[in-house]
């Protein structure tokens, strides 16, 4: 018996060493815990302690942010230039200017009312046709134009109440402007001749992309945008009168970048195109508003979008001042169609603030819609039958 008893002593004891020798399971793995409030500083720290000490580690993921696109530095072109305003011009230099665009003829009375902001918001279009019978030059260009090869019509219009219809009022009423304002520049030599044709035929350019964009991106007062555009050439067709005799082609050569041609005015008349426009307009006694209008046109030139005096109106004076541009460059031949044009690489100092402007939601689909099949189709057929035509 003490036999047994003590083989069974022995038997627990092996048992007991066994179970004390045996290493303990891993315990284990704990839920994940989505909810967990993140981890103290200390111990982020010491993770990023132990990524320094083993750079081999794995290392978290950066968050992600969307790429930010650089500022252009400003152009040399842009850096150079400051724009001399009218009323900071001295007295006698200003005068002896406003007594030469005083011998420049005043536009038919009817203009006035033409771009009335009254009648640019409410006219119908017989009051429309009336006005233009009024000026039997005018109302015979607009049904040339109309009857054109451009329009391509199987039938000949023969009123101006018909033009209307098909082209549409703001249409008309570019076309209209500018054959009035042609009545006033009047060239006495090939080379302003030319000049003034190259004018004519970017401003007519201007007008037709004004007219399809402001339709189609929508822009409000359509009307008065295009009124603008096309004013914002008196400017120019001014500074092409007033070069006649100077000796400074560059003035008036629109394959030049604009500011390199505003340097050029400003050093020979002591103003350039802009200011030289708005104290004709005032000569002529054109509505403050209107010439206002034009004059924020050109402020996208100088000044960036974050500096737009009218932050609702930028992205309207942005799309009138690269009609004009794109009508300068396609009148010169330094553009000869709007396939392929992409507005972001063009690094011409005259586009250096747009970029900033094109930014606006109200012109995020701009690019796109300049290089449509029918966009580019039209303006090119546009500028072929101006280059015909002269």
């Amino acid at each position: 018996m003490s036999t047994a008893l003590i083989l069974v002593a022995l038997l627990v004891a092996i048992v007991a060493i066994y179970l004390w020798k045996r290493p303990s399971a891993p315990p284990a793995p704990a839920p994940r815990d989505h909810g967990a409030p993140p981890a103290p500083p200390a111990a982020r720290a010491a993770a990023q302690q132990r990524i320094v000490d083993n750079p081999l580690a794995p290392q978290p993921l950066a968050a992600t942010s969307p790429p930010v696109v650089p500022e252009r530095p400003l152009p040399t072109l842009l850096a150079d230039f400051q724009l001399t305003s009218a009323d900071t011009l001295p007295p006698a230099q200003r005068e002896a200017l406003q007594a030469e665009l005083r011998r420049i003829p005043r536009p038919p009375r009817s203009l006035h009312r033409l771009i009335s902001p009254e009648f640019i918001a409410s006219a119908s279009s017989s009051e429309m046709s009336e006005l233009v019978l009024g000026e039997p030059v005018i109302a015979a260009k607009v049904l040339s134009t109309v009857n054109s090869p451009l329009y391509g019509l199987q039938k000949t219009v023969t009123s101006i109440g018909q033009a209307i219809t098909f082209l549409g009022m703001n249409t008309v009423r570019g076309i209209s402007l500018q054959y009035m304002l042609d009545e006033s520049f009047k060239a006495d030599n090939a080379d302003t001749r030319r000049a003034f044709e190259q004018l004519w035929t970017a401003s007519a350019l201007a007008s037709e992309l004004c007219t399809r964009l402001a339709k189609q991106l929508p822009l409000s007062e359509a009307g008065a945008l295009v009124t603008q555009v096309v004013l914002s050439f008196v400017g120019h067709m001014a500074v092409a009168a007033l070069a006649q005799g100077r000796g400074r082609p560059e003035m008036t050569d629109l394959s030049l970048d604009l500011p390199q041609r505003y340097r050029a005015q400003q050093a020979t008349l002591g103003l350039c195109a802009p200011e030289i426009g708005r104290l004709l307009m005032r000569e002529w006694e054109l509505p403050s508003s209107i010439v206002e209008g034009v004059g924020q046109i050109e402020q996208v030139l100088m000044a960036p979008v974050s500096q737009a005096r009218d932050a609702a109106e930028a992205p309207r004076q942005a799309v009138a001042y690269l009609c004009a541009r794109l009508g300068e460059r396609m009148a010169c031949g330094g553009l000869d169609t709007l396939a392929g044009i992409d507005l972001a690489q063009d690094e011409r100092a005259e586009l250096h603030h747009l970029q900033g402007y094109l930014r606006s939601p109200r012109l995020a689909t701009l690019g796109s819609l300049l290089t449509t099949p029918d966009n580019v189709a039209s303006v090119s057929a546009f500028l072929a039958s101006r280059t015909q035509a002269t």
